[in-house]
């Protein structure tokens, strides 16, 4: 089957709801459908997905070609919720867009993402840039803040939360 003859078909198969941000059926295409169930399950990467035709297919992007009438290349999940898929949240990014807003690895110890300690001060990173060392991780972490924010802009993941807590 076509992918075209596919996107026409979505929009029988399948009801968007605005609000909620969920897919949910319209039609049973088979025994274990029912109408109005949400459409997919939530799998190990956290995204929710569907099988149709025997090919995966991706609730977000889904939706947005709902929505918009074309299959993005990289959708961003503003809020990093991957089941947040309120139209208002997602939009369309670039690969490295999308790497900006990764969280602080797990490793870290600062706290604080693009923070380390370098002997008994903080250094901060932006894009594997050395911003400065400071005497504390908070002070590297604001610094890390408003670079980010000058790189990226509203795909930055930043400290504010923290910063501001």
């Amino acid at each position: 089957m076509s992918t075209a003859v596919v996107d026409i078909i979505f929009v029988d198969l399948l009801r968007y709801d605005k609000e909620t941000g969920k897919l949910y059926w319209s039609v049973s295409t088979n025994g274990r459908i029912k109408v109005g169930e949400e459409a997919g399950t939530v799998t190990e990467d956290g995204y929710r997905r569907f099988t149709y035709k025997g090919r995966s297919y991706l609730t977000h992007r889904v939706i947005w070609f709902l929505e918009y009438g074309y299959w993005p290349n990289i959708l961003d999940h503003a809020d990093r919720d991957k089941l947040n898929n309120r139209i208002e949240n997602l939009r369309e990014a670039t690969y490295s867009q999308n790497r900006y807003n990764i969280p602080r690895r797990s490793h870290n110890k600062s706290g604080y993402k693009g923070v380390c300690q370098r002997g008994d001060r903080w250094a901060a990173f932006c894009d594997r840039v050395y911003l400065g060392t400071f005497d504390t991780a908070k002070d590297a972490a604001t610094c890390y803040y408003i670079v980010a924010r000058i790189f990226h802009g509203d795909f930055a993941l930043t400290n504010k939360e923290i910063l501001n807590g």
